[in-house]
């Protein structure tokens, strides 16, 4: 079928917006070009004096190419005039025109060059272009659609694709509720909830993602309950808590290994050092035994009924929401239910389940209870108080949140407790509305700068408010209507992770970027022409153009070809891959080829790749290791050095400065024993042994006198006495101006730091210790009964009369058939000095901070490198007459050749340019693949710059 070619230009232009056919414009020898990594091109001569008035172009005029092969024109190129070339030669004269497409803008715009203001992110002159960061990378498609997005915005005239909806599912993506999200120590995010998909794939209420967002398909659950929560053990398991009812455990990879009912819903699990898990929420039985509000499974999953839990009073209101372990194993519970009228909401338990008393909410002294709230907005006071999450900071003390009153106008719905359950006073905020969870982020260097992420509002309006270590307010994130934030966490490089109910615009899993930016997810670029892609290395970039930068990103995944589609005004760029792209056949015989002469390219195959890099062990010492994929196959392989012994020369010394916290521990107690000087006198003269009946801390109780009544005989049948308690001071401590500080962390007699630690965030603060020490002994024995009587006296310790103490006698243990003893305590006040560490753990060894580190891959880039490369390549050229040129496109897809040899037959050969003649309908194919990594242009792009200037391109 013919093919009618037009021409539109624009107004006011030589070639104007009149459509003209080629033969109209006395337009000769039209070709089209189409190439991969290059500027289409359509060029054409026309003959100025073969026609009365004929029309020469204008310089940078736009002109777009239509194509009619019987329905009508349908837009085939557009571009601009970039050259019209004359050449006079005998008498005659021709005007040679080259119509480029958006790449020949691409090669000549600087892609580091100001950008208009209205462009997110960026607003002044730059020289360099860094794409990800230091520990992820970047993704290779997400960099590929940002510098599109940015050449778009620099003038080139392309469509951009930034106003694309972020949420369209892609990586990330979960359209429904998520209760849960914890992070694996490989950085996989697993989330769990009520939906059944994500990133548009179908699951069932459980998915694990890789690091790069993308569904990780080893890993498939088919729970079809909703799950509530979730924790994972040393073996990568998973514990489920059920919504409706239930507890189940699946493996790593989502098979159904133990699974148990629960009369009622499971709130919050966790898994002890022992592999024992708790279990609590609001159900009354477990495996058919009664077990109200929290129980304890063994390690099998199997009810562990040596675990009681505590009585809960009332008929209502008996659930635990929150279980939280300390690091010595301390179990805390935290939910709306009541013991004693002064004990609800919060307590501690024994290893076997028992409500330890000794853990009372106290303001200093007074012991409290939380109190009933009212609404915001609402005049009700009387909202039954409940504690909904507890998180224990790295020095112990506990962090509540939920809905109650602590202390009225200073502390609602937050408050920090020590571990003995008194109340921290320099931690004081009033939250207006209930707060449903909390995170801490933690730095080790400096534990008082810690920062918490408190979630609460309104079912319409929830956010994240910031607070400091004191609760002081700092900002807050997700001030937006999200409807039921659920829950926080942060996976192990810092990242903030939030749980919610997510809709069809936006995520349930939510991912805030070092804690202070929200993230919305990229979205599936596949439905843009852009290709999955996959994690590669920071990438820094010099003083390129757009060109420039596409070309080099495309090097690391030689797999690609880039091209245009025209059919819409402004052209589309799309990327696409040989494992996505389409298939051309091409069959000897029945296609109108007329030559055929392809190779392949043997030495651009790669069957394994090494990635070597350098890692820098915690002294600071340098240590080699390589990330590998694959075998090499007759020397089929390629090693890119991301790191390595070139660069020796220029580092400084491996061994780094450190700091050992000796003489150093966490207990005061003992510490104050050995460094009071009267006590040390005490130790010195009668040894070490002296301690092992000594206590700081606690209390005695017994009669402070007896009287007795005798009658029949003068046998004594009755004792009455005045009971007695007396105290012994436990620990405290206080900094260099008086005031009272916590007695906990890491204390030492060093009373210096080196400069560098100190600069690196730790600190030291002279404290001083203060308690009382005392020791109970009996120093008689009396019975009298049936006129006959018992006596037996005893000797106090010797270091008592010499150490200074003060004596109080006391009795205890009368009865008509035993007797009585009397008793003394002999107690004293002691104190020392000592230095307070913070950012290091007792005994433990700080490194100076390395002044450099080392370029290093991501997860899996061995492999996806060689799957971009494990395949033989061919060159060459293929060339057909059609009559309908340009109905068939080749361009973006791969060709095999049927009819002639099995190799051709599934070449499957990348093609790196498309020509048409216009006129004879001659298609010229020229088979190819984009330039390959090799050593040096790949380190360049992921070596630091040392320039300042530079701009950060992250989606």
């Amino acid at each position: 079928m013919a093919v009618t070619w037009t021409i539109v230009g624009e107004a006011d232009k030589a070639i104007d917006a009149t459509s003209r056919t080629l033969e109209q414009l006395a337009i000769s020898d039209a070709k089209m070009d189409f190439r991969s990594l290059q500027a289409d091109e359509f060029t054409f001569s026309i003959y100025p004096q073969s026609i009365s008035g004929a029309i020469i172009p204008d310089l940078k005029q736009k002109i777009v190419l239509y194509r009619d092969a019987g329905a009508g024109p349908q837009r085939f190129f557009t571009g601009h005039v970039t050259n019209v070339r004359s050449v006079i030669s005998a008498g005659s004269e021709v005007c040679n025109v080259t119509v480029s497409g958006p790449w020949w803008w691409m090669d000549r715009i600087n892609f580091t060059s100001e950008v208009p203001t209205a462009t997110t992110g960026v607003t002044a002159e730059r020289m360099t272009a860094v794409f990800g960061d230091d520990r992820k990378g970047s993704d290779l498609g997400v960099a590929l659609v940002t510098a599109l997005n940015r050449s778009a915005a620099l003038g080139v005239p392309i469509t951009a694709d930034n106003s694309i909806d972020p949420n369209t599912p892609g990586w990330f993506y979960v359209p429904g509720q998520v209760r849960c999200v914890r992070v694996q120590s490989d950085f996989k995010v697993v989330c769990a909830g009520d939906f059944t998909s994500a990133n548009g794939t179908t699951v069932s209420k459980m998915v694990r993602f890789n690091e790069d967002g993308v569904i990780d398909t080893s890993f498939s659950c088919t729970i079809t309950d909703n799950i509530g929560t979730f924790e994972i053990d040393s073996s990568g398991n998973f514990h489920l808590g059920l919504i409706g009812s239930g507890y189940k455990k699946i493996s790593s990879i989502g098979t159904l290994i133990y699974s148990t009912i629960t009369a009622g819903e499971i709130l919050d699990l966790k898994i002890q050092s022992d592999g024992k898990i708790l279990i609590g929420g609001k159900f009354t039985t477990v495996a058919g035994t009664a077990k109200i509000g929290i129980a304890r499974l063994n390690a099998d999953s199997t009810l562990d009924t040596g675990f009681t839990g505590p009585a809960f009073t009332t008929a209502t209101n008996k659930w635990v929401r929150s279980i939280a372990l300390s690091a010595t194993g301390q179990i805390y519970i935290g939910g709306d239910f009541t013991i004693t009228s002064k004990r609800n909401c919060l307590t501690r338990l024994s290893s076997t389940g028992a409500d330890d008393i000794t853990f009372q909410t106290k303001n200093v002294t007074n012991v409290f209870a939380f109190s009933k709230y009212s609404l915001k907005g609402s005049s009700s006071n009387n909202q039954t108080p409940y504690i909904n999450n507890i998180k224990i900071q790295s020095d112990g003390l506990l962090v509540v949140c939920g809905g109650f009153i602590a202390i009225t106008n200073v502390l609602n719905h937050i408050a920090r407790f020590k571990d003995s359950g008194v109340i921290d006073s320099t931690f004081g905020a009033s939250f207006l509305y209930t707060t449903n969870f909390i995170d801490i982020k933690e730095n080790i260097s400096n534990p008082t700068s810690r920062i918490f992420f408190v979630g609460g509002g309104n079912a319409s309006n929830s956010k994240i408010t910031i607070i400091d270590n004191l609760c002081v307010y700092k900002g807050s994130l997700l001030n937006v209507s999200y409807s039921d934030l659920k829950g926080l966490h942060f996976g192990s490089d810092s990242t903030l992770y939030g749980a919610g109910n997510g809709t069809t615009s936006m995520s349930g899993l939510l991912e805030l970027n070092s804690g202070t930016d929200f993230v919305r997810y990229p979205p599936n670029y596949s439905s843009i022409g852009i290709a999955t892609f996959f994690q590669v290395p920071r990438i820094t970039l010099n003083q390129s153009t757009c060109a420039e930068i596409i070309s080099e990103l495309i090097r690391l995944c030689p797999d690609s070809m880039v091209y245009f589609d025209y059919s819409t005004e402004l052209p589309k760029c799309n990327i696409t891959r040989r494992g996505v792209c389409s298939t051309s056949t091409i069959s000897i015989g029945s296609s109108p080829v007329t030559n055929i002469d392809v190779s392949p390219i043997v030495e651009l195959k790669v069957s394994e790749v090494k990635l070597p890099y350098l890692i820098r062990n915690q002294d600071g010492s340098k240590a080699y290791v390589s990330q590998n994929a694959g075998i090499s196959v007759n020397g089929e392989g390629q090693i890119i050095t991301m790191s390595g012994k070139e660069l020796d020369t220029f580092l400084p010394k491996d061994q780094l400065n450190s700091f050992t916290a000796s003489d150093t521990t966490t207990n005061f107690t003992q510490y104050l024993l050995e460094h009071d000087s009267s006590i040390s006198s005490i130790l010195n003269t009668y040894g070490s042994g002296a301690l092992s009946s000594m206590q700081v801390g606690g209390y005695v109780t017994g009669y402070s006198s007896l009287s007795t009544s005798s009658y029949g005989g003068g046998s004594i049948h009755t004792y009455s006495g005045v009971p007695v308690t007396y105290s012994i001071a436990g620990i405290s401590a206080y900094n260099q101006a008086g005031t009272a500080i916590a007695a906990s962390g890491t204390i030492t007699t060093v009373s210096s730091l080196p400069a560098w630690a100190t600069a690196q965030g730790l600190s030291i603060q002279q404290i001083t210790v203060r308690g009382e020490v005392g020791v109970s002994y009996p120093v008689s024995y009396y019975k009298f009964s049936g006129g006959s009587s018992t006596y037996a006296f005893y000797s106090a310790p010797a270091w008592v009369a010499a150490g200074g103490f003060t004596i109080t006698r006391y009795y205890t243990g009368y009865d008509p058939t035993y007797g009585y003893y009397t008793y003394e305590l002999a107690k004293k006040s002691i104190t020392c000095t000592a230095y307070l560490i913070s950012g290091v753990a007792a005994g433990a060894t700080v490194y100076q901070n390395a002044d450099y580190s080392f370029a290093f891959p991501p997860p899996n880039l061995a492999a996806n490198l060689l799957a971009a490369q494990n395949w033989l390549p061919y060159e060459g050229t293929i060339e057909l007459v059609e009559q309908d040129v340009g109905a068939i496109r080749y361009r973006g897809t791969k060709v095999n050749i049927a009819g002639s040899t099995s190799a051709l037959s599934s070449m499957g050969a990348l093609v790196a340019s498309e020509s048409l003649d216009l006129g004879s309908g001659t298609t010229s194919i020229q088979l190819g693949c984009a330039p390959r990594n090799d050593y040096r242009t790949f380190v360049s792009k992921i070596r630091k710059t040392s320039q300042d200037n530079i701009i950060y391109l992250n989606e």
